[in-house]
């Protein structure tokens, strides 16, 4: 089979639950509210499939990459499905913070991209799939400026999106990720 990228909507149930283990695997240190197995359930939901893009090597997924716009998010919560998995309280609590920083609009204009995760397969990486990836998402068309987030503290990934033209658009600050030790956010813009 020819590598190849998809849609996440065009995958198989298989290919779509290795496309969220690539996810979970990727953000482990920042899903730690959950066990695996809850963080299978909430994230197999999860995603908006039409954002979601996987690359496919060697007839497995290798990558994933979730984009938002102006109008959409890559990511959407089902607060029953919180509910159930956490209970009423707990549920609620992180229900609101996955909502919340995941279903605003993250730029502002049509023309803008953000990309809002990139995972790899850990016995994937260092082949250029994240590479791929990302230059599958700032070509498309109809977008002209793309964003991605990336906390301080990951400092290869950071080196990669610079590598590839991206700059230091702001520096935020986020508590959560400061107190687990990740750092904190930078904005980095890649301007077509």
């Amino acid at each position: 089979m020819k590598d190849t990228f998809s849609l996440f909507i065009d995958l198989d149930d298989t290919k779509k639950s290795e496309a969220v283990e690539i996810f979970i695997n990727g953000f482990s240190n920042m899903l730690t509210f959950a066990t695996r197995a809850e963080l299978v359930q909430l994230f197999s939901t999860a995603f908006e499939e039409t954002q979601v893009y996987v690359y496919i090597m060697e007839n497995r997924v290798c990558g994933i990459l979730g984009l938002g716009t102006n109008t959409k998010r890559a990511l959407k919560f089902d607060k029953q499905i919180c509910l159930e998995l956490f209970g009423k309280t707990k549920g609620k609590i992180i229900y609101y913070l996955l909502h919340k920083t995941s279903e605003i609009p993250a730029v502002k204009k049509d023309t803008d991209l953000y990309v809002d995760y990139l995972a790899i397969d850990p016995q994937m990486r260092n082949k250029g799939i994240a590479t791929k990836l990302l230059t599958f998402a700032w070509e498309l068309p109809e977008y002209k400026d793309c964003y991605l987030e990336v906390l301080s503290k990951n400092v290869l990934a950071a080196k990669l999106y610079k590598k590839l033209g991206f700059t230091v658009y702001k520096k935020g600050v986020n508590i959560f990720t400061i107190a687990q030790g990740l750092g904190y956010p930078i904005v980095m813009k890649k301007i077509d």
